[in-house]
């Protein structure tokens, strides 16, 4: 994994799959047992360095399997590289925090300040598949690719958070895949989606078309075995139930609860 930041970040719009990059003065760092590599000033990536190739060997691609597409009531604390396909149903105003624009870590209350301070933004919202809801947490990146709007965009609604209203009611409803991984939430002891990559660009019918050939594939993955007869079970007339209308979440329920927490950045 290679986290880029501020004016590095801008290359990431240059990259494509199968690009040889070459990473200079960067640090690397601990993410819950994954090494990362960090890259900001003075940092620099250099694309399709002349002369120089790469073999990436099979056991090397393995490591980093395409995401999984689950439903959201499928999701578990587990999962690292998960893929849902849902409706934005509520959206917060985004939090900005202090950086160090060098190192781009975050500068916490009692931390020194440089001379020139950067800002980061998280942003969250909820969103539904119709399975169930889920929280979902976006850092500035992936905020910028849900607005599709400008750094210098964003951060205007630091000091103006009033403006930032008409842009979550043009969000509300629209469809949004989302690959990430799934983290607890001990304060609320709930499970909640940190987006690694946020796509709004999407075909409602292929992905229902998607899903409809992953419940295929998975129905052939449990063959019958041979030479063994199948037993028809009886059918048993159950008694009929009386319809009941789904439950809706009063207003001060699940999807109204504000985002109080102070999120460190992961």
């Amino acid at each position: 994994m290679v986290v880029m930041w501020n004016d590095a970040a801008d290359d990431i719009e240059k990259l494509k799959e199968d690009d040889i990059v070459k990473l200079k003065n960067g640090s690397v760092r601990d993410n819950s047992g994954r090494t990362e590599i960090h890259l900001s000033e003075p940092g620099n990536l250099e694309i399709n360095p002349e002369g120089i190739t790469v073999e990436v060997s099979e056991r090397a691609n393995s490591q980093f399997p395409a995401a999984q597409r689950k439903k959201i009531k499928e999701l578990l604390e587990t999962d690292q590289n998960v893929e849902i396909f849902s409706t934005i149903v509520q959206i917060f105003d985004p939090k900005f925090f202090e950086i160090d624009p060098k190192t781009g870590k975050r500068i916490k209350q009692d931390d020194p300040k440089p001379a020139n301070v950067g800002y980061g933004a998280v942003l969250n919202l909820f969103v539904d598949d119709g399975s169930d809801n889920v929280r979902v947490v976006l850092w500035k990146n992936q905020i910028l690719n849900l607005l599709k709007c400008s750094e210098d965009k964003l951060l205007e609604y630091k000091d103006n958070p009033t403006g930032f209203e008409t842009v979550k009611t043009d969000l509300l409803g629209m469809m949004v895949k989302l690959i990430g991984r799934v983290s607890k939430n001990q304060m609320f002891d709930r499970l909640e989606f940190v987006a690694n990559v946020v796509l709004t660009d999407v075909n409602p019918e292929e992905e229902i078309k998607k899903l409809d050939e992953q419940k295929s594939a998975l129905a052939q993955e449990k063959p019958v075995e041979k030479n063994e007869p199948v037993k028809e079970e009886p059918k048993v007339e159950e008694p009929k139930k009386e319809s009941t209308p789904p439950s809706v979440e009063d207003e001060d329920g699940l999807l109204s609860l504000e985002d109080l927490e102070d999120l460190d950045e992961e």
